[in-house]
C-alpha cells in the first residue's frame, strides 16, 4: 500500500492508483443448529445415527456471480448454543455437518470451507464427488449458529480466492483489518 504521511499525527492513503484496493468479499453463509428438533432454514435434514447428531445442509450453489443482498450475519464467527440447554458450554451436542457444494470440478485446485477456526484444527478440504457433480464435506462441530464460506485453492499457486465461490461486492460489510508499519528512515528499522 502506498502511503503518504502528511502530519505526525495522521496518516493519508494513496488511493489514485488502486494499488491499495483489496476484494470485499460477500455476506457469510449461515446455518442453525441451536435446537436439534427442527430443520431450520438452511438445513435439510438432521437425524441421529450409532455415531451420533447427523445434520445436512441444504445443496449451496456458487454465488460469484449473483447480484448482492445484504444479509446479517456474524461476520465468519460463530455461537455455542444449544436452546434446550440449562449451560450451552457443557451441554451443547457435538454433530456432524454435512456440506454440498454443487458445481463443476475445478481442476488443479482444492475447494476449502473457512469455519471457525478453534474448530478446526485444520483446514476443511472438500471432495469432488463426480456422480453428485458437487463437493462434499463434513466436520464435527459443536452444536450452535456458524457463519462459514467457501474458497478455492490453486494447488501450484497457492492463495485462497472467494471470487467464484462467493463473489465480491463492494456494499459488502464485514470486519476488515489492516496492519500498518512504522518505520523509521533513518535507522532503517520497523518499530
Amino acid at each position: 500500500f502506498p502511503v503518504t504521511i502528511r502530519r505526525p499525527d495522521r496518516v493519508s492513503f494513496d488511493y489514485n492508483d488502486g494499488q491499495n484496493t483489496f476484494d470485499a468479499g460477500n455476506e457469510w453463509r449461515h446455518f442453525d443448529l441451536k435446537n436439534i428438533q427442527y430443520v431450520s432454514d438452511e438445513l435439510s435434514d438432521i437425524e441421529r445415527k450409532d455415531d451420533g447428531w447427523h445434520a445436512y445442509l441444504r445443496t449451496d450453489i456458487p454465488e460469484g456471480k449473483r447480484t448482492y443482498t445484504s444479509k446479517r450475519d456474524l461476520n465468519g464467527y460463530f455461537l455455542i448454543q444449544n436452546d434446550l440447554a440449562d449451560d450451552s458450554q457443557l451441554e451443547a451436542e457435538y454433530i456432524f455437518v454435512h456440506f454440498l457444494l454443487a458445481m463443476n470440478e475445478i481442476p488443479e485446485s482444492e475447494v476449502i470451507i473457512d469455519l471457525p477456526w478453534n474448530f478446526c484444527e485444520q483446514e476443511v478440504l472438500m471432495k469432488y464427488r463426480p456422480y453428485l457433480q458437487a463437493y462434499t464435506a463434513m466436520v464435527k462441530l459443536k452444536q450452535g449458529y456458524y457463519n462459514y464460506r467457501y474458497s478455492i485453492r490453486d494447488k501450484y499457486v497457492g492463495g485462497d480466492d472467494i471470487t467464484v465461490t462467493e463473489g465480491n461486492h463492494s456494499s459488502t460489510e464485514n470486519k476488515y483489518y489492516y496492519i500498518l508499519y512504522d518505520s523509521n528512515p533513518a535507522y532503517g528499522c520497523v518499530s
